[in-house]
């Protein structure tokens, strides 16, 4: 099956059995996208819409892009890249696992289950953007590297261990 250049996407579409090698999308405006495959992203999924990552088993975060909204509904998503999130994270049901990747959170605090999201010692997180009363979650243990660039800081709701450098 052949992809022009661009072409609308609207409803639902199972696309589970096309073998795309190189794909983009374009999300304009609110709309929200709902994805139970693996996810890479290495340019920019802004707006005000939010890709949900909607898989009961595993998905696969790849690349080092920016997203405006992201949504774990349930399953594991692990990162394989540095992405950074410029408007809400939430994780409902799901758990991130940062794993030894970066992390960075330009928005307010993790919404839904925060404790969903898992770090290890390999893992880093960036706090930036302009949003007060940032929490990191009582999950979040140990980092390498924690860095504070958002104005209003952030609450630390536990010990933390940092193999590197705050």
């Amino acid at each position: 099956r052949r992809v022009q250049d661009s072409f609308p996407v609207c409803g639902i579409h199972d696309c589970s059995r096309v073998d795309y090698t190189s794909t983009g999308f374009r999300i304009a405006g609110a709309r929200d996208f709902f994805v139970d495959v693996r996810v890479y992203n290495d340019g920019v999924a802004g707006g005000t819409g939010k890709i949900s990552l909607d898989n009961p088993s595993s998905q696969v975060l790849y690349g080092s892009g920016n997203f405006g909204n992201l949504e774990l509904v349930q399953g594991e998503v692990d990162l394989a890249g540095n992405p950074t999130i410029n408007g809400s994270l939430t994780t409902l049901s799901g758990d991130l696992r940062v794993l030894d990747h970066t992390l960075t959170l330009n928005g307010p605090s993790i919404q839904g289950a925060a404790t969903n999201m898992h770090t290890t010692l390999g893992s880093s997180l960036v706090f930036g953007g302009d949003v007060a009363g940032v929490q990191i979650p009582a999950s979040v243990a140990q980092l390498k590297s924690l860095t504070l660039n958002n104005s209003h800081g952030a609450n630390l709701n536990t010990g933390l261990t940092l193999a590197g450098s705050l």
